[in-house]
């Protein structure tokens, strides 16, 4: 049995897809008694806040094309939602996703009545772990750091292993010097953990593991990932279209189980790759422009290339017949590689319209010319 607090910024890494992948696997593990997930207040209302903001920027984003068409249309046919109705409605949703994985997860709540006020004020004084002299204000760290190991005090079974899962150095460093924590920078990395102690999964998903570090895996993945269609979006500029694409090489690979009794394994692929990207684009400011006939006299053409690092996940059906694949397929029909350009690249994969990752690169301008 472990007992096992998240760390914001692990969920945040994942996307919050609570009904899918490493999180979905996670569920199940809460739910057959493996694991006691823990969290607080802090956790869920930063979880919350971090859903907000994109949510009210689309909302706004609707609020201003559907002015557009009222203006132009009949009302009646655009609808006549309330736009605070309309936040309130689609927030509740995204809201209540993130209650239910903690019910579902049968989670322990650690009520705030177990914050240690004082000690996070003496840390804040003699700037003790998880502040800083650059992090001075790592309040809500703190508030969740003292609860943890007020609960951790509390807890009468010795020998029930508390796990740590956060990114954050400072939020680690918190525990290092206390006995009764392992420290987990990943999700995957305990995930793993867990598999192994249920002897039948283990051995069933050893096919698998051998398999997602072979080179036969390594071929064909690099040309899935080749088969994705590439488009780069660039700040001020009409989307871009991606001539080649090349030099794929993977970083890293997890995964997650979602079907774990018997054949086929089914769950995601979490990738991490990097690749060389050409392309080119209309650049409208330095094109001659007639505004009698309302047309670019010529058009000039900027060209680029750059490095991505890019992070995917990507389903996939794996059948094996006892250590030989027989069957895989990873379904890439609904994918769509975007990068938008500004000062620095950003490449954002989509996948059925819902972002999955982002990663930012600084730009050598050098590398472009015009045509």
């Amino acid at each position: 049995m472990y007992t096992v607090f998240i760390d914001t910024n692990i969920f945040i890494k994942l996307g919050m897809k609570f009904t899918s992948g490493i999180l979905l696997e996670l569920e199940r593990y809460c739910e057959q008694g493996h694991i006691t997930l823990v969290f607080t207040d802090i956790v869920v209302a930063e979880l919350k806040k971090h859903k907000r903001k994109p949510i009210i920027d689309a909302v706004e984003r609707y609020i201003s094309a559907k002015e557009s068409l009222c203006s132009k249309y009949d009302a009646k046919i655009v609808g006549n939602y309330s736009d605070e109705q309309l936040k309130k409605q689609i927030l509740n949703s995204e809201y209540s996703k993130i209650d239910n994985f903690f019910r579902i997860c049968n989670a322990k709540k650690i009520p705030l009545d177990k914050l240690q006020l004082e000690q996070i004020l003496d840390d804040y004084i003699n700037v003790v772990f998880p502040f800083t002299n650059k992090k001075q204000y790592e309040f809500k760290d703190a508030m969740n750091i003292s609860l943890i190991k007020s609960q951790k005090a509390h807890e009468s079974d010795d020998e029930n292993n508390f796990i740590i899962i956060s990114e954050d150095n400072g939020f680690i460093e918190s525990f290092k010097s206390d006995d009764g924590y392992s420290i987990y920078n990943n999700l995957f990395e305990f995930i793993s953990l867990v598999r192994s102690d249920t002897d039948y999964f283990a051995h069933s998903i050893i096919p698998l593991q051998q398999y997602l570090k072979g080179e036969e895996f390594d071929h064909y993945i690099i040309n899935v990932l080749k088969s994705l269609d590439y488009t780069v979006f660039l700040d001020g500029y009409d989307d871009s279209d991606v001539i080649d694409v090349s030099n794929i090489e993977i970083k890293d690979i997890d995964f997650s189980i979602n079907e774990m009794n018997g054949m086929p394994y089914l769950g995601e692929l979490y990738l991490s790759y990097s690749l060389d990207a050409e392309y080119e684009f209309f650049d409208p400011y330095t094109s001659p422009y007639d505004s009698e006939d309302k047309v670019f006299i010529y058009e000039n053409i900027v060209r680029g290339k750059n490095t991505f690092l890019v992070h995917v996940e990507l389903p996939f059906r794996f059948r094996f017949d006892n250590q030989n694949i027989i069957d895989r397929n990873i379904d890439v029909d609904d994918y769509e590689v975007q990068a938008e350009l500004t000062d620095s690249i950003e490449l954002e994969v989509e996948y059925e319209g819902v972002q999955v990752a982002l990663t930012e690169h600084d730009i050598d301008f050098d590398n472009y010319f015009v045509s």
